[in-house]
């Protein structure tokens, strides 16, 4: 049986107070999605060995990272992503730096929700984070 005081619900079996989530988990697993096809897409364009590899590593951490997030936000709010909704990707057409600028607003923004700070989700965001701003450095070397 759970109580509710304010945005807290306390789940009584365990007795680990649990935040209401802001975002629901299917906003992030289509942000995941997006973002593991543009990366895919932009590494298959790439016409510099260098961007190729760079983007090639960060399609590889945005399906390690998402999978991370989605199994710990499922975890701590106890809630799975709905399988019965299909999620046609609508991709605008960016090109890789301004996707890239992108991708680290949304992490930022994400970083402030007040259910996610100081949680293995954030830490998980921030080494996100600090993995697109590595390839942002690297992918304007030339």
């Amino acid at each position: 049986m759970n109580q509710k005081m304010s945005a807290i619900t306390v789940n009584n079996r365990n007795g680990f107070p649990l935040i209401e989530p802001s975002i629901d988990i299917d906003q992030y697993v289509h942000v995941f999605l997006e973002w593991v096809a543009r990366a895919k897409l932009f590494h298959w364009a790439a016409d510099e060995f260098t961007k190729h590899k760079v983007l090639d590593e960060l399609h590889e951490h945005f399906e390690n990272y998402g999978d991370k997030f989605v199994e710990v936000y499922a975890g701590m709010y106890r809630v799975k992503p709905s399988v019965n909704t299909s999620l046609f990707l609508r991709l605008s057409v960016l090109e890789p730096e301004a996707f890239l600028v992108d991708v680290s607003k949304t992490l930022g923004k994400w970083r402030h929700h007040t259910d996610i700070r100081n949680t293995a989700l954030d830490n998980l965001l921030q080494d996100l984070e600090a993995h697109v701003a590595n390839v942002v450095y690297l992918y304007r070397l030339n």
